[in-house]
């Protein structure tokens, strides 16, 4: 959209169509078994605070930017665990995790083998929060996946993310190496029972 309104395209001649996600398996589950067995399977506990970072260990994905944003976050009352659902399969990605865990301060990262397709949806469900702040997104699909899970939503506020989200409407979009604004947001949606 950006790049054809910057070639001179006419706002109102350009028509964004999202595709769909399959609303049979990216819904609120309401049976807590399989959220149970989960929990149980990662080692979180009902009362902690969880942040879901689904993406594979790439830089552009932003894990350094978001694990410094971890290192200063204080959220009083809540034991903050992070689940990043791609694991490490090279020497790049070893270092990135390594890099993510090094950083992220009192934040506890869940260790985890692979999930599988059918385990996004029950890990939308357990999350407080689904976060991705990369540099760029071709489309972030997950960001449709955790809405039709009725989890809350952080982005970073560019190409990619920002179509999908629109700020303090369906999610909250902070500006990309923003630790203080990213901070911000994921305080207010721990903290704001309204979000």
């Amino acid at each position: 959209r950006d790049s054809l309104l910057q070639s001179g395209v006419k706002d109102s001649s350009i028509h964004l169509i999202c595709p769909g996600i399959d609303q049979n398996r990216f819904k609120k589950i309401h049976n807590n078994k399989p959220l149970e067995l989960m929990r149980s399977r990662l080692n979180i506990n009902p009362q902690d605070s969880v942040l879901l970072i689904p993406c594979m260990l790439r830089k552009r994905k932003g894990l350094h930017f978001v694990a410094e944003s971890l290192s200063k976050l204080s959220v009083p009352g809540h034991k903050i665990k992070v689940i990043i659902t791609g694991i490490p399969q090279s020497q790049e990605e070893i270092l990135i995790y390594q890099g993510f865990k090094k950083l992220k301060g009192k934040v506890a990262v869940v260790e985890h083998g692979l999930f599988s397709d059918e385990d996004m949806p029950i890990l939308y469900n357990i999350a407080d929060i689904t976060i991705l702040c990369s540099e760029a997104e071709g489309y972030g699909t997950v960001f449709l996946e955790a809405m039709a899970c009725e989890c809350p939503v952080i982005g970073s506020d560019v190409v990619g993310i920002n179509g999908l989200i629109t700020s303090s409407y369906d999610g909250i979009l902070c500006k990309y190496g923003d630790c203080i604004g990213l901070n911000k947001a994921i305080t207010k949606v721990l903290t704001d029972s309204s979000t």
